[in-house]
Parts: C-alpha cells; sequence; structure tokens
C-alpha cells in the first residue's frame, strides 16, 4: 500500500517487479472533489504520459522494447461511494523498477492510495519502493457492519507484521480489536491437534467467542435480539484497552471475556430479582383471584337456591 497526500503538482511511486512475473494490478483510490491522471513509466524508461481522464473508458499501451501491455481504466462515478478509482493492470511486466507518477487534475486535499494485490494473488516480487505499512486491510474487513480482527503474537503480545492494519481510507477506526493468530493450536485432520498462525485463525476465535458471547446474552438478559454492532461494543468495553496505531484496541483470550460480563451480569441479575418479584406477585394476584371467584360462585348458589325456596313458599 502507498499512501500519499497534500502534493503540489503530482507525485510518484515506485514499484520493484522480479522476474517471472506474469502480470498484477494496481488500484488507485482517492476522495472527490480530487481527481486525478496517471503516467506509467517502465524499467526501460518508456512511458505512457498522463493519460487522458474518460469516464468508464479503458485505454491500451504496449511497451515495445519491454514487451509489456497496460490497461488503466479510470472510474469516476462508481455507486455508493464518492470516490475516484483507476484500475491498472500490467500484463507480462519486465523485471525491475517501474514508476507510476499522479496528477491532480482537481485538488481538494491530495490525498490518495495505491493498493497491490495480496502476496497470494501474485506470482512473483512485486511490491512498493516506500511503502505504508498501515491502512492495509482487504475488502470486507473495512465494512461499515462488520467486525475485523487483527491478530498479534500471544507471547510477546506484538501486533504480527502479517496482519493488516487500518485505519481505513476514509479515516475510520478498523481493525476493531485483536484477538491471537500466531502459533495457534487446533484441532485438524485424523483426530490431529496442528498449530497454524493467520488471519483465518485469529478470526475462527473470534467467530467462537462471538457465538458463545450472543448465545450468554439472549439466554441471560432478556434481550429481544443483538446485532453485531452490540456485540462487538460488549467486546470493546470488556478489551484490556491498549490502543495501537492502525488496530483498534485489544482483547487477550477473547474466549472467556475478562471483564466483558460484570456490568453485563449486575444488571441481569437486577432483573432476575424483579423477574421472581414479578413471579410472585402473578401467582399471589391469581390465587387471590381463584378465591375470590369460588367466593363469588357460592355466593351466586345461595342466591340461586333462596329464590327458588322463596318462589316455592310464595306458590
Amino acid at each position: 500500500h502507498r499512501d500519499l497526500h497534500s502534493f503540489p503538482t503530482r507525485r510518484s511511486s515506485d514499484l520493484r517487479v522480479g522476474e517471472g512475473v506474469e502480470g498484477f494490478v494496481a488500484e488507485l483510490w482517492t476522495a472527490v472533489p480530487n481527481v486525478m491522471t496517471v503516467a506509467i513509466t517502465s524499467p526501460s524508461g518508456e512511458r505512457t504520459g498522463y493519460i487522458t481522464l474518460k469516464q468508464g473508458r479503458e485505454y491500451r499501451e504496449t511497451f515495445v522494447f519491454d514487451r509489456t501491455e497496460v490497461e488503466v481504466e479510470y472510474r469516476l462515478l462508481l455507486e455508493n461511494n464518492d470516490s475516484q478509482l483507476i484500475f491498472m493492470r500490467i500484463r507480462n511486466p519486465a523485471p525491475g523498477i517501474w514508476k507510476i507518477s499522479v496528477k491532480p487534475v482537481l485538488r481538494s486535499d491530495g490525498r490518495f492510495h495505491i493498493w497491490l494485490p495480496v502476496q497470494d494473488f501474485l506470482t512473483g516480487e512485486v511490491y512498493f519502493l516506500e511503502a505504508n505499512p498501515d491502512t492495509t486491510l482487504a475488502e470486507p474487513g473495512s465494512s461499515l457492519v462488520a467486525m475485523t480482527v487483527a491478530y498479534y503474537n500471544g507471547v510477546d503480545k506484538s501486533v504480527d507484521i502479517n496482519s493488516g492494519r487500518g485505519y481505513t481510507r476514509d479515516g475510520r477506526v478498523k481493525p476493531d480489536y485483536a484477538v491471537p493468530g500466531v502459533l495457534v493450536s487446533g484441532a485438524g485432520l485424523n483426530n490431529e491437534f496442528v498449530v497454524r498462525s493467520g488471519s483465518s485463525v485469529a478470526a475462527g476465535i473470534a467467530t467462537g467467542a462471538v457465538a458463545l458471547l450472543m448465545e450468554w446474552v439472549l439466554n441471560n438478559t432478556e434481550a429481544w435480539g443483538v446485532n453485531s454492532s452490540q456485540i462487538r461494543n460488549i467486546i470493546l468495553l470488556g478489551a484490556d484497552g491498549k490502543p495501537e496505531s492502525g488496530v483498534g484496541v485489544w482483547s487477550h483470550e477473547p474466549v472467556s471475556f475478562p471483564g466483558h460480563f460484570t456490568p453485563v451480569v449486575v444488571n441481569a441479575r437486577k432483573r432476575e430479582k424483579e423477574k421472581i418479584k414479578w413471579q410472585i406477585f402473578l401467582v399471589n394476584w391469581e390465587r387471590r383471584f381463584q378465591i375470590r371467584q369460588v367466593i363469588l360462585a357460592k355466593k351466586q348458589r345461595i342466591r340461586w337456591r333462596f329464590r327458588r325456596l322463596r318462589t316455592t313458599s310464595v306458590r
């Protein structure tokens, strides 16, 4: 990820491409009213020049000496978004230093981001020479409603270098909290336990913990329902509160949720006592009502008998 801002006229980002790379893509994002154009320079010095901005049009350039094909597409009017996207695809890139030059057509704060694919989507070595380690979250981790977790080493309590970091492009705190995700032991195939590391491990731990927390809330607090925002807030309230730039807050040992349940348990106990008192009141009231109904029924029978006696005596 490359993050550049507050530049007066133009800036450039250098990418190192290794041998054997079949191709890669890069995405440039900026917030409207910032509007950018780009130019691409190959390791041999061939250059496209700043490509004219036309909405939805795809440009193709071929670098003859490098035998590389470059595609650039401008997307300005994105649905449900206030951003401009410049999508760049480079096929069969020559190894060496590639340069992406950026020039503003309209400029507000001049801030923009360029992202490369995650490592698993690349066929070789592709990276920025001057990269920013923050704002490296991938979709859907930047979603408003989703809970996003970073992962850390439970031994030295440090965020793993491979963990995605925030903040989001529009400045929101993501990931929401950090959970263990390095050298975690768990069930594997053939009735064996294996040790794994990565964001998938952290996501699995967080998912299981959230499921337990949801079950507890629904069964013990008489809640009508619970959503992801409420669960996230409960976790944040009980986290260790060790903020770190681009990571949010820490939540050590998330399965036990130390400190999460104290205020909830107190409120649940109060509600339970109130519930018991109300049930006792209802039982007593129901008994009184039943007794009153029996008495009224007896009085009614006595009245009917008395009327019968009076009618018989008069005849």
